[in-house]
């Protein structure tokens, strides 16, 4: 069974991820991972240069050509792009093992080096589907912008306090509120937050069956991540679907964020309730599995509300010639 070109790139990914990783866990043979990078590299420049010397049938008219259009065209493209993912890959390791000499595994390293492979098989598959590679891509790019420079860098230039400011922003952004509204239906429930220099505690008491207990509210429950992740989401989509920013964008962005807040509150509410009602164990399998169902369902129905919403107000453009080229056929069909 002959394997197809368009696999090459994936796999010389995989090669490069699983070295770096494989790097970052501790679990380091270098001579290796020199090795699998190398094979990896060869691998992902095979069928961009074969794509360089040929002519394409489909043309691609994602955000990445449009963007470097005017001053490469296609085929150069078809080469740079996929070499400019593998740089990614190599900038971020170097990054990680020579300067700031970590070999620990963290979300950012995984955002980037999604990011990475994403734009290396940026080319695979058809190109009709150059919207959804669009939205994959630059939702890592703001995901990378988030959590791997701005976040990062502030936690490294921060140091403790960035742990501080976190957690006072987790303290009052979740725990006061959720505290204030259950209090408000009559729930014994009291918070506290105190930082010294042997800890930094976030703290929400509660009252199961006459005895204390403590439930603590760490990043995860923050909600911040959360609003990284639907910012990046939100502003990836609405610049794929319509390759614009207006107020009726910003504003769904606004009342976007404001929900991604209410629903990580009412969450942990009903985490609470759970908890003062049925016990700790209860709470915990309610905060692990049932609390995020509710988070993204309350998100998915926000987002399919806003879609129509802006689609009724802004008009959706069609930059691909083959999404008109296809809607002539069915009306000839027809």
């Amino acid at each position: 069974m002959r394997l197809n070109r368009d696999w090459y790139p994936l796999i010389g990914a995989l090669l490069i991820i699983g070295a770096l990783y494989s790097h970052y866990l501790g679990h380091s043979v270098l001579l290796f991972e020199i090795i699998l990078v190398g094979v990896g590299i060869a691998f992902s420049i095979v069928n961009p240069l074969s794509n360089f010397k040929k002519n394409k049938e489909e043309k691609n008219n994602g955000f990445l050509i449009r963007l470097l259009s005017p001053i490469l065209n296609e085929d150069q493209c078809s080469v740079l792009i996929p070499i400019f993912g593998f740089i990614i890959l190599l900038t971020w390791s170097v990054f990680k093992i020579f300067i700031i000499d970590e070999n620990n595994l963290r979300m950012e390293d995984i955002i980037v080096s999604l990011l990475g492979l994403s734009i290396i098989l940026y080319y695979s598959g058809p190109s009709r589907y150059y919207r959804e590679k669009d939205f994959i891509t630059l939702y890592l790019i703001f995901l990378t912008i988030v959590f791997a420079i701005v976040l990062n860098l502030y936690s490294r230039m921060a140091g403790t306090e960035y742990t501080i400011a976190m957690a006072r922003s987790e303290y009052y952004i979740v725990t006061v509120p959720v505290v204030t509204i259950l209090n408000g239906f009559g729930f014994d429930v009291c918070s506290e937050f105190v930082i010294s220099s042997v800890e930094i505690s976030n703290i929400i008491e509660y009252f199961y069956q006459g005895k204390l207990l403590r439930l603590s509210v760490g990043g995860s429950c923050s909600g911040i991540y959360s609003i990284g992740l639907f910012f990046s989401a939100f502003l990836a989509f609405v610049l794929i679907r319509y390759q614009k920013m207006s107020k009726d964008i910003a504003f769904a962005a606004i009342a976007g964020l404001f929900l991604t807040w209410s629903s990580n509150i009412i969450r942990m509410i009903l985490t609470v309730i759970v908890g003062i009602e049925y016990g700790p164990i209860a709470l915990i399998t309610f905060h692990m599995y049932i609390g995020i169902i509710i988070f993204v369902a309350i998100i998915l129905l926000f987002w399919i509300f806003i879609m129509k919403w802006l689609d009724k107000r802004i008009i959706v453009p069609s930059v691909n010639s083959e999404d008109a080229q296809e809607a002539q056929d069915i009306e000839t069909d027809q």
